[in-house]
């Protein structure tokens, strides 16, 4: 598997208690899936409510359970600030590209770590 096999996700705009059981259908295929892990790409998210952070926490903490892993690419400012004040960074690391992300996750990650 190369780091282009890792799948990269789109979640809504806004990552709110309106939005979280879409952001859980995007992410609930890949939940059950081999492969070691998944990327977010967060760059049109605008905004993320405790909900969402809530359900960010609850995905990174199911994949890490199971050995995988969830990353983050190319969020926004004010998004990578509210990640890091909340420290989902230190679980579940922000790239500022998809490229990047996958490739913190794919196999060659596995050897590095």
């Amino acid at each position: 598997m190369s780091p282009n096999d890792v799948p990269v996700l789109t979640p809504p705009a806004e990552i709110t208690e309106r939005s979280v059981e879409e952001l859980r259908s995007v992410l609930q295929p890949h939940m059950e899936g081999e492969g070691p892990g998944v990327v977010l790409d967060l760059e049109e998210v605008t905004f993320i409510n405790s909900s969402g952070l809530g359900t960010l926490v609850q995905v990174g903490m199911r994949l890490d359970g199971a050995g995988r892993r969830l990353a983050f690419a190319r969020p926004n400012k004010t998004i990578e600030r509210m990640l890091k004040l909340v420290g989902l960074d230190s679980k579940m690391p922000m790239f500022r590209s998809v490229e990047e992300a996958r490739g913190s996750i794919g196999p060659s990650a596995a050897s590095r770590g």
